[in-house]
């Protein structure tokens, strides 16, 4: 009988822990799911290429990375860049539904809007904070990048063309952080601002035409909304095609001695270029929805080496 009782136990004990297990491994599961949910939120891998712009901006200008002030305006783009991601999908909600965006974390319910609210109104306080410790231009443009961006998704999102226009912004400012960080803008950074905001313009133009129907559905003003899908297909074209000029020209130009003649900055920023190239010649022949995510993730690519490009060739002149 004492062998028949001890046998229950070990059995009830032995069940209790796998039921904690079980419990333990689904807490675990879930926590690891929320979190992932919570980075596609916030576009991290978007939110660490401005950062590292931030860096590259400071780095063309001084060649160096030890500057307090640079880290700190790096870490306040983060953060901005977090609150704006958050906002904006906390904003588009009806609109992600309607074009049924499963990408879009809210729309698949984890998490909830009102922690998303919280993420942005968070990553909002800690950029203004590491801003005001980073200077007043770092401030300056931090918080009005947010506010623009406030502005645009509470009430603006119906005019046209501010979406793309201001939108695309976002992609040179970090670079003019990064250089007024450790000085002033020089001709070859300015030229690397306008040229990362014909990037911008033409991936902004391009990641609209899968969400015309839903767009045009809530309001929202875009070139695909205002002309069709095709026009502005090749409108995005153009514009990468544009891009891809500018990428290679600071080789034949007399911008900067660091970056003419300079045969592996052409051959960075040539394999940049064609992949804009590319990206222009296929978001014309084919813009649907599969098409477009996977150019969207192609100019993510891209738009790195691109980056890349300009730091090694001004690496190699510093060293």
């Amino acid at each position: 009988m004492q062998q028949i009782s001890l046998t229950r136990t070990c059995y009830h004990q032995a069940t209790d822990m796998a039921t904690y297990e079980t419990v333990e491994s689904g807490r675990a599961s879930t926590f690891l799911s929320t979190m992932w949910a919570i980075l596609r939120l916030i576009r991290v891998e978007y939110c660490l290429l401005g950062a590292a712009a931030v860096l590259a901006g400071a780095f063309v200008i001084s060649g160096t990375l030890s500057n307090t002030r640079v880290l700190l305006s790096a870490s306040a783009v983060f953060f901005v860049a977090v609150g704006c991601y958050a906002f904006d999908d906390y904003f588009d909600r009806a609109c992600d539904t309607a074009n049924e965006r499963e990408d879009r974390p809210l729309v698949m319910g984890t998490p909830t809007p009102h922690i998303a609210a919280g993420i942005g109104t968070g990553a909002f306080v800690l950029s203004v904070i590491l801003a005001v410790a980073a200077g007043m231009s770092t401030t300056i443009a931090i918080a009005l990048g947010a506010l623009l961006a406030m502005v645009y998704n509470r009430w603006l999102q119906n005019v046209f063309p501010l979406k793309n226009i201001l939108l695309a912004g976002a992609f040179p400012t970090p670079l003019i952080i990064g250089a007024l960080a450790v000085g002033s803008p020089e001709p070859i950074l300015l030229y690397c601002a306008g040229l990362a905001y014909v990037v911008g313009l033409g991936f902004e133009v391009m990641i609209d035409i899968p969400d015309a129907a839903g767009d045009t559905a809530e309001g929202v003003a875009t070139v695909a909304t205002r002309y069709g899908s095709d026009t502005a297909a090749k409108v995005s074209a153009a514009i990468y095609m544009l891009a891809a000029i500018m990428a290679v020209a600071p080789f034949f130009l007399a911008i900067d001695p660091r970056f003419q003649w300079n045969m592996l900055f052409l051959l960075t920023a040539g394999t940049a270029a064609l992949a804009h190239a590319t990206i222009g010649r296929y978001v014309r022949a084919n813009h649907s929805r599969t098409r477009a995510f996977r150019l969207k993730a192609a100019s993510f690519v891209s738009l790195n080496t691109l980056i890349l490009a300009y730091v090694v060739a001004v690496f190699l002149q510093s060293t």
